[in-house]
This record gives structure tokens, sequence and C-alpha cells, in this order.
């Protein structure tokens, strides 16, 4: 009787021990699955973190680079001035970012305001222009006291004075009139170049600090020569030309999202449909989500909805 208790004891230890060691497994499993699961949600944010910061960057880079190079443009400053206060994503702004926006808002203010100079210098300048003609008009009292004197001597040597003193009276005046617009001109010129270095050392910053914040690849961040290159490929007429850069500098601009939407736009014009509608997809790929409303995406897709040109 002992021996079947025994057996009996031992066989439901047995079984215990068997269905914690699987519980335990099971446990071990859930964890190990949540735990990738986990990592999996972490490394997705960590890429839609990282892909957020190489499309601002990028795009600052190319703004930044536009408002210097059309910093005469009161127009253009006036549309990107907009743009960005009104069409950036608030939730793809990180501390950063909103410290470099501010600086280029204050660019754009300094480019306007002198501007905005440069037409009062040149207003002055015009009106010291006819206040030296009017102040070289001859005075007629003297000229009356001549005729009055019924001197034909007096009166040629009154007329050949008066006309010398005018002319030099307007040299003088036009010289002192031309003197103060160019010095006030330079200092203009100062300004703008102080305000395009400090436009450029802010966006280099800009970048450093985001790349090593970030931990973005140096290839992701646009230099300032690429973006050049980029604008004037851009604006190149020339289609085949321009498939022929792009498509030559995709390690370049591949994770730039207006790279794609050109390449897309030239596919286009170039009767490439399927290579065209690949473009945007690879734009919609990388492309995050930095605008409130996507214009350039919004203005690519028309073509398609246009059909062949």
């Amino acid at each position: 009787m002992r021996n079947i208790i025994k057996k009996f004891v031992s066989g439901v230890l047995l079984l215990s021990l068997s269905f914690t060691y699987n519980a335990n497994r099971l446990d071990v499993a859930a964890t190990s699955s949540k735990q990738e699961t986990d990592a999996a949600t972490d490394e997705n944010q960590i890429s839609r973190e990282m892909n957020n910061s190489i499309a601002m960057l990028n795009y600052l880079t190319v703004v930044n680079q536009e408002i210097n190079d059309s910093s005469n443009s009161r127009l253009f400053l006036e549309e990107v001035y907009s743009s960005l206060i009104n069409n950036t994503s608030p939730n793809a702004v990180d501390d950063r970012t909103q410290v470099q926006l501010g600086d280029m808002l204050d660019t754009i203010d300094q480019y306007r305001m002198i501007d905005v100079k440069r037409d009062r210098l040149l207003y002055i300048y015009e009106q010291n222009k006819a206040q030296a003609l009017r102040d070289a008009v001859p005075n007629p009292l003297g000229l009356l006291s001549s005729v009055r004197s019924f001197s034909l001597p007096q009166l040629l040597f009154s007329v050949t004075y008066m006309a010398i003193d005018a002319k030099a009276s307007y040299d003088t005046s036009m010289a002192h009139a031309e003197m103060e617009y160019l010095q006030d001109g330079w200092e203009l010129d100062d300004a703008a170049m102080k305000a395009l270095s400090v436009s450029r050392e802010n966006l280099f910053d800009y970048m450093i600090d985001m790349v090593q914040d970030k931990k973005i690849p140096d290839d992701y961040a646009l230099t300032e020569d690429a973006v050049k290159r980029f604008v004037k490929c851009k604006n190149n007429t020339n289609v085949s030309r321009r498939i022929q850069f792009l498509e030559s500098n995709k390690s370049t601009y591949e994770r730039f999202g207006d790279y794609w939407l050109v390449l897309a736009e030239s596919y286009h014009a170039n009767g490439d449909y399927e290579k065209c509608l690949e473009a945007v997809k690879e734009y919609e790929d990388i492309q995050a989500k930095i605008f409130r409303k996507d214009h350039e995406l919004a203005n690519t897709m028309m073509l398609g909805s246009k059909g062949p040109s």
C-alpha cells in the first residue's frame, strides 16, 4: 500500500514539475516575442523619426539656399516666409529645427528691410538730384539789375558769371548727393553680406547638430554645393540632360524628396510614364510628413491627370 502511495505522489510531483517547466517555457517565449515586437516597434519609430529629420534637414537646406540666391526679390521672400509659417507641420519640428526656422525668418526680414532701404535711398537720391538742379537755376534779380544798368559789358559778364556759378553749384550738389548715395549703398551691401554669412553659418551649425544628435549618416545630408547643382539641374530646360544628371547622381540625392519629384516630372515630360510613377512611389516612401499640405506632390500628381503632353 505504501508503495502505491509513493508511486502516486511521485507521479503527481513529476506532473507538477512538467507543467511548471512548460509554463516557464511559454512565459519565456511570450516575453521574447513581446521584446521582439517592442524592438521592432522602437526600430520603426526610430526610422520614422530619422526620415522626418532627414527630410526636414534637406528641405531647409534647399530653402535657405533659395533665400540667399533671391535676396533681392521681395515677392519671393514673402512667399517663402508665408510658406514656412503656414505650411510647416508643427509635429515635424523639434527644438533645434525651431531655432533654425527662427533664424531663417530673421534672415528674410533682414533681406526685406535692406531692399526697402535701397528703395528709400534711391528716392532720396532722386530728390537730391532735383534739388541740385533747382539750386543751379540763376537768380533772376541779378540779371534784372544788369539789364537796368544798360551796360552791355556788365550784362555779358553777369550772364557768363551766372552760367559758371550755376554749373559749379550743380556739380557740387551732385557730387555730394552721389557720394552720400554711394556711401549709404555700401552700408547696405555690407549688411547684406553679413546677413548672407550668418545665414550660411547658421545652416551649417544646424546640419552638424542634426547629423550628430539624430545619428544621420553623412551621405544623407545635402551639402551647399550639392544643393546648388540640384537647383541648376532643376532649372535646365533640356529634359534629357536633366534626367541624365539626376540618374547619375542618385546616390547623392536619393534621400531628398524633391529629387524624386523633379525626376518624376522629367520622366513625364520625356514620355516615360512608368518611370514617372516609380519616382513618385519613391518620394512617398521616403518623404516624412513635414508639411501641412504637400503642394509639390499635388502639382506632380496633376501631371498624371493631364495625361501625355
